[in-house]
Formats: C-alpha cells, structure tokens, sequence
C-alpha cells in the first residue's frame, strides 16, 4: 500500500478569534488564514467546533466563508462545517454555504457532523446524511464522526453504505479515539473498491501518526492552529513514507497535542495561541477563556514545545 497514493493532507480545523468584546476579530482572522496558507498545510475547515460556530450567526458564518476564499488556491482549500442534528436544517444550511462565493471561488467541500443529541439509530444515519448529499450533487461533502460530543458513532459499515449511494462523499473526519476504526473504515471502503477515492482522515491530533498504519490518509488538526509548519512538515514526512521521521515528529508534539486537550476544544488551543501573540484569549460562552493555573499550564506546553 502506497500511502503517497492517496494522501490527502493536513488540514487545520480553524479557530475563530473574538475581539476583547467578543466581536470577531476580522484583522485577525485574515492573519491566521495568511499564516496558515503560507505554512504548507493543504488548507482549512472554517465553522467546526474549533470555530465556536455553535456561538456564530448566520450573518457571522457566511462572511467567514468569503474572508477564507480569498486565501482559496489550488493547493490551499477551503472546507467549512454545515452539520446539525436536523435534516432540513443542515440542507439549508448546506444550500447557503455552497452558493457563497468570492471573486468565483467556492467551498471545495462541505463537513457535515453525525446528528448529535437525537441519537439516530444506524440505518437512519444513512437516510438522513444520503438526503443531504443528494440534495446537492455537486457539492464534496466530509462526514464527520466524532461520538465524544454527539453521543453517536458512525459504525464502518454504515459509512461505506453511505459511500455506495453517495458519490459526493470524499472523506470522513474520524474522531472517535478509537485506533483501530481507520482500519475498519479502510476495509469496509476496500470491499467497495473505494479506498483511493474516499479519504479518512484523523480528527485526533495525537493518533494520526499511528492512524497512517491502519489507513489513514489526512489529519483535521486542532493544534496547527499554532504550529501549522509543523504539521506540514508531518504532511511531507507522510507522502515520502518517511516513518523515521515521523517517529521522530511524533516524539516532539505528543505532549503538545494530548496538553491541549486536557481543557475544552478550544479553550486549550487559543490559550495557546495567545501565548504565541496570534489572538486574544477570548471565547463565546458557554465557554469561557482559560485563566490562572490552566493558562499557565498552556504557556508551558509552548515554551517546553519551542525549546524541542
């Protein structure tokens, strides 16, 4: 297995930052896109959980997708999040999302999250998500599995169904802690003959390196945010099969990627960043900036990490 074949990158889940009186900080945001397009990662998913785009207006979120455009090339891409827990709110929200545009640019793609809270049983996983994806045929979509926050879990079997029917699909964002689900999901897509058009792709920043052995061939990365050269530097090491030097990255960010998740995503990663001078620590509530003993803590997973 080749996995330079079909490596499809790293790509960072970006935050959004917030003004000191929880305005969006549109100088900043242009920055962060700037750095992060200039860093080598392969580009980045505005309106996730990073983003806080649960505490985003409508309003907020279409003028995020035009900011991000304008950083759109061919080899920097522009993904936003559009899942909810309702059918006919995510194909609205989908049907807005896909028709934005800057300077004709699109979205490249659209991550749309399994239903969370509702709990949908499996064969209501395939219903619901086959009747998003083909209400815009055109459009590239990535699910997005991640049980920890939507009490549900996208089983192997039930994605490669939704694969069979929905020729849109182009990846899966796997964020279920489990190791051994890339394996699964990369043999349940083998069984269709879809292994090398559909991407798997980490949305665990700790377990990608390991994920590339069980089939793997991308990462969502919260902690590029901060460190994007980085990450991109592990997405090069990937495509050359390079596994001494993995071996060596994986070493130097453990303790960075599994720190920062010790607080709420993103409370640990715009701590981070505001140690690193790239925001202001500030978040849309419910929650609420990491202050005191946690900051401190933050601070020194950067200066540990920059001293490596």
């Amino acid at each position: 297995m080749s996995y330079s074949s079909f490596f499809s990158g790293i790509f960072t889940a970006l935050i959004t930052p917030f003004q000191l009186n929880g305005s969006i900080d549109w100088a900043s945001l242009h920055k962060l896109l700037s750095l992060q397009q200039q860093s080598g990662v392969d580009g980045v998913v505005v309106l996730g959980t990073t983003g806080e785009s649960p505490t985003l207006s409508e309003s907020e979120c279409l003028e995020i997708i035009r900011v991000a455009l304008e950083y759109q090339t061919d080899k920097f891409k522009i993904i936003a999040g559009s899942g909810s827990n309702c059918t006919e709110s995510t194909k609205e929200k989908c049907s807005k999302y896909s028709r934005v545009s800057n300077c004709g640019r699109f979205l490249d793609g659209l991550m749309v999250v399994t239903p969370y809270y509702n709990k949908p049983a499996q064969e209501h996983l395939i219903l619901h998500f086959s009747e998003i994806f083909q209400s815009l045929p055109e459009q590239k979509f990535c699910l997005y599995n991640v049980p920890g926050r939507t009490g549900v879990n996208l089983f192997p079997q039930t994605f490669a169904s939704i694969v069979e029917q929905n020729p849109n699909v182009f990846a899966l964002k796997e964020a279920s802690g489990n190791i051994n689900a890339f394996a699964e999901h990369y043999v349940a897509l083998k069984k269709l003959g879809k292994q090398k058009d559909v991407s798997i792709l980490s949305g665990d920043d700790s377990l990608f390196i390991p994920s590339l052995l069980n089939g793997a061939s991308g990462l969502i990365s919260v902690t590029s945010n901060a460190y994007p050269e980085t990450f991109a530097e592990i997405g090069l090491a990937a495509k050359q099969c390079d596994f001494s030097k993995l071996k060596s990255l994986q070493e130097m960010t453990f303790a960075l990627n599994t720190g920062v998740f010790t607080l709420t995503n993103p409370v640990g990663i715009k701590a981070i960043m505001h140690a690193l001078g790239l925001c202001e620590n500030v978040l849309r509530k419910p929650l609420f900036a990491a202050k005191d003993a946690q900051y401190d803590f933050m601070s020194q997973l950067v200066h540990v990490h920059n001293e490596k």
